[in-house]
């Protein structure tokens, strides 16, 4: 063995240690990955709703009678829900509507309903109707397949809470 040969193995260990050290220099030195995005997480819902009852039984067939002259309602049908804030809401307006998957057919509110954060409230909107006006009306006879319902903060121009139930109702003249 020559005497250059522990240099040219020492020469050797260098260029390789070099070589996996400089992984990651660009042209200009040492390059920074780029910084990865932390996904924003998305807002839990405003809380929830509890469908407790109803008038009639699921699957009832509803007499519906006119309202105003261009109207339809069917006062025999309502239903109560709890609801649970995760923030405390004054003067909320609370709707239920009977309605078909793409359409809301008939509803009923409860203005100024209050709600104390984490507390649940029982709330029973006002009995079925549609007074033929702001949206098409369903055409007797129809059937819906589930109740919503929604919660509106006094400020809001859209509900802050929406939540759907299965419930089968049959609306006839």
């Amino acid at each position: 063995m020559s005497s250059s040969a522990p240099c040219r193995t020492a020469v050797v260990a260098l260029l390789v240690a070099l070589t996996s050290c400089g992984e990651g220099l660009g042209p200009h030195g040492p390059t920074t990955p780029p910084p990865t995005a932390t996904p924003t997480p998305a807002p839990g819902p405003a809380g929830t709703i509890r469908l407790i009852g109803s008038s009639l039984p699921d699957g009832s067939t509803v007499k519906v009678m006119p309202m105003f002259v261009i109207g339809q309602q069917a006062p025999q049908l309502s239903f109560t829900a709890g609801i649970t804030m995760r923030e405390s809401l004054t003067e909320g307006l609370v709707r239920a509507w009977v309605r078909t998957e793409t359409q809301r057919c008939m509803g009923g509110g409860q203005a100024g309903v209050d709600f104390q954060a984490g507390v649940e409230r029982g709330v029973a909107p006002a009995s079925m109707s549609h007074p033929g006006q702001g949206m098409a009306l369903c055409a007797l006879p129809y059937t819906t397949t589930q109740v919503e319902f929604e919660v509106i903060g006094s400020d809001a121009d859209h509900p802050l809470l929406v939540q759907r139930f299965p419930a089968v109702y049959h609306f006839v003249e």
